[in-house]
């Protein structure tokens, strides 16, 4: 049971007695107060010999500046690799595979953005099952 804000730092350098770091930009993830988890769009294909079939993803930002979401897989004792990029301008872009990218067990998942400037909201997300 947590009390406040869970953060995930890079390092704990420059970290004040609240716990909160001088610099947020070493943040690398968050669990507000209430939600409970991170909400952020990652996942990890069980290790029990299955196979994920990944269906689709999407991206969307409130933002009128161009917003790169980057779909990347991470095989076991691998590094990630970029699997495909879709470009937003302030909307949604779905992307669907016609056949279902296969992800192999103890396989890593995670969506990224880079936007062109500040400001706006991103949200990601991806479709899967698993066998």
């Amino acid at each position: 049971m947590y009390a406040g804000t869970v953060r995930l730092y890079t390092d704990s350098t420059g970290v004040g007695g609240d716990g909160i770091p001088t610099n947020l930009g070493g943040i690398k993830a968050e669990i507000a107060v209430g939600l409970n988890q991170t909400l952020m769009a990652m996942w990890s294909v069980p290790d029990n010999g299955t196979t994920a079939y990944l269906t689709d993803f999407y991206g969307s930002t409130s933002s009128s500046k161009a917003t790169d979401i980057h779909l990347y897989v991470r095989p076991f004792g691998g590094v990630f690799q970029i699997k495909k990029i879709i470009t937003v301008f302030e909307g949604t872009v779905r992307m669907a595979y016609e056949f279902p990218l296969e992800i192999p067990s103890k396989s890593d998942v995670t969506i990224r953005a880079i936007t062109s400037g500040g400001g706006g909201t991103v949200a990601a997300g991806f479709d899967a099952w698993y066998e």
